[in-house]
Formats: C-alpha cells, structure tokens, sequence
C-alpha cells in the first residue's frame, strides 16, 4: 500500500443495493462540511428527452470527398410518362437551298371555261400587208349626173416649146442585125439635143430639163422587106418598137412616153429580113417634152 497521502475527502467507488436490487454505484464521495454526510454521484434512470434545443449556426462546408464508385443500376425503367405540352414554335430557320425539279405531272383535265371577261383597249393598229393581187374589174357604174362648172381658174403663164425632129435620105443598113439609124439633118432643135456629126443617132436630154417625153421614130423602106424599128435608152432598155411586113415603101412608125432625166438618150434601130444595103426613102426621128 502506498504511502502517499490521503485526500481527506476521498470515498472508495461501490455499489450500493435497495431491497437487495442495484440502485446506483458509488462513484466518489466527498464529505459535506455542514452535515459530514458522505456526497455520492450515482447514475439514475434515465429521464424524459428534453425539448431540443435551438439549432445551431450550420459549420463551414467540408471539402468534398473523393467520388465512390458507381452503384449498380437500380431496377428496371418505369413506364414513359405523358408527353408533355408543346413547347413555343421556334424562330423560323433560313431557307434551304432550292431542290432540283420534279417530272411534269400529266396535264389535269380541262376545266370548265370561265365567263367571259370585258373586252380590253383595243391594240395599236399593225403595219399594213401587202396589197393583195386586184380582182376583176366590176361592171361599170350608172353615170352620174352632171356636177354644175366650177369657177374659171386664173389664166397660167405661157411655157415654151421644148423639143427635138431630125431626119434622113440615105442608106439605112446592113441587116438583119439591129442597127442604130444616124441623122444628119435637123427640123428644129430648141436646146441642143442633137449633133449632126458626134453620135448623130443620139437625142440627149441636156441639164436642167429631165421631164416626161412623147418619143417617137419612122424609117420608110424602099425596097420590098419586113421591118422592125424600135426606140433604145441609154444603149441597153427597149422603150418600144414596131414590125412592119414586107411591102415596098411603107413606113415603120414607134412611139412612146418616158419619163427621162438629165443626160439619158434614145436611138432608133432598125432591122430587115435583107442580107445587104438597103435605101432609106424616109427616116425621122423625134421627142418633145410634155411635163
């Protein structure tokens, strides 16, 4: 046993009975100074749960632990659920790129024709055709009556004569080749439209005086032949012409009208059925100016 010394209030631990059942054990004891009764601490039943107390203000959030691993799969997955209400249509998107054609379906059947609609402003009038060929000429009309004179027109200014007559005796040619006839004589000549020796066969309109003419020609053959005369512009373009059949001294006459300009000539040609030189009894040529 130790020798130290001894609290004065120390009592030994025990457990003490009541009617022969525990009741409590005697943890210390210490000696009540007023009574001298030994104080025990004895632990008795346990009482009611008090209320609980107010919370306390929640700590500071730990850090978080390590992820553990996964669990198996719960059981098996519950029926879907209702689908839910339509949600807000969402802004349009931009439009795709265009697809390439489809077949041409079969034509539908023809529908009912619709009513018809006013008539619209009339076009603008198209370009005249072609005059058409003429038709027949229709009988003539009943004549009318005499329509009442009119007013004397004012009396014109007197225009002058304007025109050209040759002529000649001698041979005319050798034939059957068309010939152009020359004359070396003159009737009259009012603005030179001849020349009896440079191409005397010529009768040229002169400058300024282009206008219609009245052209005509007459070659009087004295031998027994057929005749042809005929008048020739410009060297090339038949005007007119005229055949005569074979009797001795009859004349072969053409005329014509043409509307001539400034520098065209005319010649008068002739031909027979001969092979050789023949008289000329009478040979005239001409034209005047009508308008």
């Amino acid at each position: 046993m130790s020798d130290a010394p001894r609290d004065e209030n120390f009592v030994p631990t025990a457990i003490f009975q009541v009617d022969g059942e525990a009741r409590g054990v005697l943890l210390a004891g210490q000696i009540d100074q007023a009574t001298g009764r030994v104080l025990v601490d004895s632990t008795g039943a346990t009482g009611a749960t008090g209320a609980t107390g107010a919370t306390g203000p929640t700590g500071p959030t730990g850090p978080t632990g390590p992820t553990g691993a996964t669990g198996d799969t719960g059981g098996a997955t519950g029926s879907t659920g209702p689908t839910g209400p339509t949600g807000p249509t969402g802004p349009t998107g931009a439009t795709g790129a265009t697809g390439s054609g489809g077949p041409t379906g079969d034509d539908g059947a023809t529908g009912a024709t619709g009513p018809t609609g006013p008539t619209g402003p009339t076009g603008p009038t198209g370009a005249t055709g072609a005059t058409g060929s003429g038709g027949p000429t229709g009988d003539d009309g009943a004549t009318g009556a005499t329509g009442p004179t009119g007013a004397t027109g004012p009396t014109g200014s007197g225009g002058s004569f304007v025109g050209v007559r040759v002529y000649s005796t001698s041979s005319v040619g050798t034939n059957p080749t068309l010939s152009a006839k020359g004359f070396d004589t003159e009737n009259f000549d009012t603005d030179a439209f001849h020349d009896t020796s440079t191409n005397n066969s010529r009768l040229t309109v002169p400058s300024g005086l282009g206008g219609y003419y009245h052209i005509g020609g007459s070659i009087q053959i004295g031998d027994n032949l057929d005749t042809y005369v005929e008048i020739l512009l410009n060297g090339s373009t038949v005007l007119a012409g005229n055949q005569s059949d074979a009797v001795q001294n009859r004349a072969s006459t053409t005329d014509t009208i043409y509307n001539l300009s400034a520098t065209d000539y005319v010649e008068l040609r002739v031909a027979t059925n001969g092979n050789s030189s023949f008289s000329g009894v009478d040979s005239a040529f001409w034209m005047y100016k009508i308008g």
